[in-house]
């Protein structure tokens, strides 16, 4: 997008250009393809380009190249015919990286730029000398005093004569590549080592210009693997030959080149001799943007390149000498010992080419890739494998597949590197068990789409429509191209475990009869369809505190029928819980035989089925409770509970709560709230005594919460033996408090009393007798300080005592002080205040 605004103010006019670059589109070998410039008249002329290059580029053969270009600008602005300008390259902090300055100016001669007397490389300041110029005209390039200088590093450029086309002398003494690397690259060190050089270059209008001199880097790194040094030497055999060496020696590696370049034969552009005698493996590591670790061993061959720059003819081969390398992402690891790639133009063979795993297992490749261009090329290559490692890495952060699997496969890849095919048979492995963690939904970006900003249109550059087209996202989508359609079966003892929810750990592990079918959408989507018949498997369901195995039963499956995420579910698990019908039947007791009814207590292996259906990423959780099959039991009991079972049904809420005590108390409960104080026939004290302790108390607790409001109600109740006879007494009571905060909750009052309800001592009993006096415990509480730290309290307790058959009363003032401290010694050092307080 380009848009053009012309002002017009005091002294002139004021020309403004925004210039946008969403994309990129590259020639083969050239940035710019064709470059041309205008004067334009007026008094005042204020150019301004930006955001230049803010995606990555693309060439026109349809490949990435991974460069990016952040808040890159170039602006310029005048009132003569000189304009100074500046280009300023930003890093991701938007901290400037790169910064070039100068002005230009026109004249019959072309166009003269001169660079101010300093600049900025990679964060670093370089001085530049003065009086240089750089004059591009249409025949040539004049470069005249330019040196850029910075502790010992240096780099000097001049033409030999000051006329257009004459060959222009650089010199680069101790030049880290890296300060010019880190143009092209953002966020790793793409390369780096010490930079000398003497070079001549002529001929800049040729297709292939003349280079000569020699070059050294020392110390070369890759994508932060060292290389080794590297020396280059270019010298002129005749008037249309250039003959070329290099060598790469250091670190384990020895590399040697050779060839002559053609300078006027456009269908013999080169013709090289490539020796690799020993290099590295581990130097693919850095290019593999972090999918591959390990790398070790070594790569040797001996290769022809001969033919056009943009289309290289090869023949010869590519050994790998006992190479290791694991997948990141899935733990495996993997190696090629004594394997072979032939290369004969125009392809590239594989014959049985094999990758063996930790175990030995082998993946055999067999046929060849076949070139139609640099980048586009035939693939005819079938796979086949049997118990081999895909999978074997542990449970760690952020790892959505971990776990074993091994794989037979029987597979063809076709097509083209465009748009490749896969097509074949992959079967799962017995020993195979692997965890699928689904994402967790992200709730803050849900709740993003719901904002609305408003914005005023005057401070801000709106789209507008336009030839390009802003690519939605940079990564390519390498699914778009790719036609897959596999057939995948599991053995019936593979395991796949899914964790459904990854906040509570919710987890389903099942093993069955998979037939399924993988391939993608025109949208580039990865597509599952088939059945999964599950034999066997549990789901372990989590919720806070309550953690029960559900064992799968049989008849459940996974249906996929689209994205994996999407399947639909279908699953019945049950949990066995061995307790007694009487709560659940409590309002039966009364109208059934009484032969039946002492039959309630008797313990019944209750089925507690739960149901998963809808879809795997959200399913539907439902519950039932059943009886178990034909046994022992009481016809009129079963059909007794059967019939209490159908009613419970009808009511959802009713039946969740059920199961809930099941799962959590290991026992049903009542019907209603009042079922906690009525037992059979007898008072309270008797279903105290009968009832989970805990779970009484949390009830009693709710309804004070509903009953008392403005103050703090706690009802604890405790069921307990007390063995201090031989016998054991059965003791139950209940404790009551009544709290409220005052000022600030710096003042706490407490009133309460501890009920002995089920007890067979005498103090007791005096206590429960009708005129004793009922006297609460009372306490008052004051902080000190704002934290709590240093209290005050005071208490009144009233105790029945049965040898003076009346209250003791019990009274007292204490101080309480609330200290943090490593070692005894600094209860007693003063901590220092902290400064300005």
């Amino acid at each position: 997008m380009i848009k053009i605004k012309i002002l017009k103010k005091a002294g002139g006019f004021v020309l403004y250009i925004l210039l946008f670059v969403p994309v990129l589109f590259l020639s083969a070998f050239s940035f710019i393809d064709d470059v041309s410039v205008k004067q334009t008249t007026g008094n005042r002329v204020r150019l301004i380009l930006e955001n230049i290059l803010p995606h990555k580029l693309i060439p026109r053969d349809g490949g990435i190249v991974d460069t990016l270009f952040h808040n890159t600008s170039f602006t310029g602005n005048s009132i003569t015919d000189t304009v100074p300008f500046s280009f300023i390259k930003k890093d991701r902090n938007n901290n400037i990286r790169y910064l070039i300055r100068g002005t230009y100016w026109i004249s019959d001669r072309g166009i003269h730029f001169l660079l101010s007397d300093s600049l900025l490389i990679n964060y670093k300041n370089w001085l530049v000398s003065p009086g240089n110029y750089i004059i591009y005209a249409p025949n040539g390039i004049v470069v005249a005093g330019i040196s850029l200088s910075r502790d010992s590093a240096k780099i000097s450029l001049g033409s030999q004569q000051a006329l257009p086309g004459s060959p222009i002398d650089i010199d680069i003494q101790n030049l880290d590549i890296s300060d010019l690397a880190g143009l092209l690259k953002v966020d790793t060190l793409m390369a780096s080592g010490l930079l000398n050089a003497k070079i001549i270059l002529s001929d800049l209008t040729k297709a292939i210009p003349v280079v000569t001199g020699t070059a050294s880097v020392r110390n070369l790194e890759l994508v932060q693997q060292l290389v080794g040094d590297l020396l280059l030497n270019a010298q002129m055999t005749d008037e249309n030959t250039i003959h070329v060496t290099l060598q790469l020696s250091g670190n384990g590696n020895e590399v040697n080149a050779g060839g002559n370049f053609f300078l006027n034969n456009d269908q013999q552009q080169f013709d090289a001799l490539l020796y690799i005698k020993s290099l590295k493996a581990a130097l693919l590591q850095g290019f593999s943007k972090g999918n591959m670790s390990g790398v070790s061993g070594s790569i040797n061959g001996l290769i022809g390149l001969k033919g056009k720059l943009t289309q290289p003819e090869w023949e010869g081969e590519i050994n790998f000498d006992s190479t290791k390398f694991s997948l990141a992402r899935f733990g495996t690891t993997y190696k090629l010992d004594k394997q072979k790639i032939s290369l004969s133009y125009p392809e590239i063979n594989f014959t049985r080419f094999t990758i063996e795993d930790s175990l030995g297992n082998p993946l055999i490749l067999n046929g060849s890739i076949c070139s139609n261009s640099l980048s586009d090329y035939e693939l005819g290559i079938n796979l086949n494998s049997r118990e081999f490692t895909l999978i074997n890495t542990s449970r760690a952060v952020n790892n959505t597949v971990y776990g074993f699997a091994g794989i037979n496969a029987n597979l063809a890849v076709t097509g083209t590197s465009r748009k490749p095919a896969i097509a074949g048979d992959i079967y799962l492995a017995e020993k195979t068990d692997v965890t699928l963690v689904l994402p967790e939904k992200n709730n803050d970006k849900e709740a993003a789409k719901s904002v609305v900003r408003f914005i005023d249109r005057d401070t801000f550059v709106l789209p507008q429509p336009g030839i390009f087209k802003a690519v939605a996202d940079s990564n390519i989508n390498f699914a778009q191209y790719l036609n897959h359609k596999l057939n995948i079966r599991a053995d019936k003892k593979a395991v796949l475990n899914i964790v459904i929810d990854p906040s509570t750990g919710d987890e389903i592990k099942v093993n069955g009869d998979a037939r399924l079918n993988t391939g993608f959408d025109t949208a580039g989507n990865f597509l599952i369809a088939g059945n999964y018949l599950l034999d066997s498997g549990y789901y372990e369901l989590n919720y806070q505190f309550l953690k029960k195995r559900f064992n799968l039963m049989q008849g459940s499956t996974i249906f996929f029928n689209g994205l994996p995420t999407d399947a639909q579910i279908n699953i019945r698990a049950e949990y066995i819980a061995n307790t007694s019908a009487k709560d659940l039947l409590g309002n039966e007791v009364g109208t059934v035989d009484p032969r039946i009814a002492r039959s309630f207590n008797q313990k019944i292996p209750f089925r507690v089925i739960l149901v998963l259906k809808g879809s795997l990423k959200k399913p539907i959780i439902g519950f039932d409770i059943q009886l178990p099959g034909a046994g022992d039991m009481d016809g009129q009991l079963r059909r007794t509970i059967e019939n209490k079972l159908v009613q419970l049904r009808a009511d959802i809420a009713a039946t969740n709560k059920q199961v809930f005590a099941l799962l959590v108390l290991g026992r049903f409960v009542g019907e209603q709230s009042t079922d906690f104080f009525k037992g059979n026939g007898g008072d309270f004290a008797d279903i105290a005594g009968e009832s989970v302790s805990q779970f009484l108390s949390a009830a009693l607790d709710q309804v004070a919460s509903d009953l008392f409001t403005g103050i703090n109600v706690d009802l604890n109740l405790n069921s307990y033996k007390d063995f201090t006879i031989s016998e054991g007494t059965q003791k139950t009571d209940l404790n009551v408090d009544v709290s409220k905060n005052f000022l600030n909750d710096r003042l706490s009052v407490t009133v309460g009393k501890n009920f002995g309800i089920e007890s067979q001592d005498g103090s007791a009993k005096a206590a429960k007798q009708k005129g004793s006096r009922f006297l609460p415990d009372a306490t008052v509480s004051y902080k000190l300080s704002a934290n709590g730290n240093y209290m005050t309290r005071s208490y009144t307790k009233n105790q029945f005592e049965l040898v003076l058959d009346g209250y003791v009363i019990e009274m007292g003032l204490g101080l309480i002080a609330t200290l943090d401290y490593e070692k005894i010694k600094g209860l007693f050092i003063r901590k220092n205040k902290k400064a300005g307080q």
